[in-house]
C-alpha cells in the first residue's frame, strides 16, 4: 500500500433520527413475531414455510434496521447478517429443532443489541438480568437456568 491508512468513520450510538428509531423499533417487533412464527412452522415440519419466514424476517425487515445500524457498527451489522444466514442454512439442512431454536436465540439477542445501538436506549443486559426480571413468575423451588428458558421479548 501507499502508506495511507483508512479510518472507519462511524456514528455514535443513538445518533439515528427519530424516524429511523421508530422504523427500527417497529421492524424489530415484526422480526420477533416472524421468528416466532418460523419456529412454530419448523416444529410442525413445514420447513418451506419456515424458510420463507426466516428470509422475510431478514430481507423484508432487517434490511431497514441495517441502514442506520451500519453507520454505527458495521462489523456488528455483518455479524447479524451472518446469524440470519446461519438460521436459514440450518432450516435448509433440516437440522434438529434445538439447533434452529439456538440460532434464533442468537438472532434475538442481536436484535436487542441492534435496537439499543440505533436508539441509544437501555444497557446491555446479561442472562442473569433476564432471570431477575422474570423470576417472580415461577413457583417457589422451580429451577430455571438462563440457557433453558427465554422470554420471547427478552431473548
Amino acid at each position: 500500500m501507499s502508506g495511507i491508512e483508512l479510518e472507519k468513520v462511524t456514528n455514535e450510538m443513538g445518533s439515528a433520527t427519530e424516524d429511523q428509531k421508530s422504523v427500527v423499533r417497529s421492524q424489530i417487533d415484526f422480526i420477533r413475531m416472524t421468528l416466532q412464527t418460523m419456529l412454530s412452522q419448523y416444529k410442525e415440519g413445514n420447513t418451506q414455510a419456515a424458510f420463507v419466514s426466516a428470509r422475510t424476517a431478514y430481507l423484508d425487515s432487517y434490511e431497514h434496521v441495517e441502514i442506520p445500524l451500519r453507520t454505527i457498527d458495521p462489523d456488528f451489522t455483518l455479524q447479524v447478517e451472518l446469524q440470519f444466514a446461519e438460521a436459514r442454512s440450518l432450516i435448509n439442512q433440516k437440522a434438529d429443532y434445538d439447533k434452529i431454536e439456538q440460532a434464533t436465540i442468537s438472532v434475538r439477542r442481536s436484535l436487542d443489541e441492534s435496537e439499543r445501538l440505533v436508539t441509544g436506549t437501555g444497557q446491555a443486559c446479561s442472562n442473569n438480568c433476564v432471570y431477575i426480571i422474570v423470576c417472580g413468575y415461577f413457583p417457589r423451588g422451580t429451577r430455571v437456568s438462563s440457557d433453558s428458558w427465554r422470554h420471547p421479548y427478552l431473548s
